[in-house]
């Protein structure tokens, strides 16, 4: 049995006076699949999103008892 999905992903920020970019991670915990899958598909439609993965919790200390 799962103990709940991690939706990971990571934006891309243009500094526009430099050129640079840069790469910022983000996680958050879903408790259910449908609900992970929900919201990695309104990410697929944001242009800053560089990536992004569902991840199944298999073992954690931290998400255990969590629900959503």
């Amino acid at each position: 049995m799962s103990s709940g999905f991690i939706l990971v992903w990571t934006e891309k920020e243009k500094n526009y006076h430099t050129g640079s970019e840069k790469l910022t991670d983000h996680y958050e915990y879903y408790a259910t699949k449908k609900n992970a899958n929900t919201a990695y598909k309104r990410l697929l439609d944001i242009d800053d999103v560089y990536s992004a993965s569902i991840c199944n919790v298999v073992e954690s200390t931290d998400y255990e008892e969590q629900t959503q």
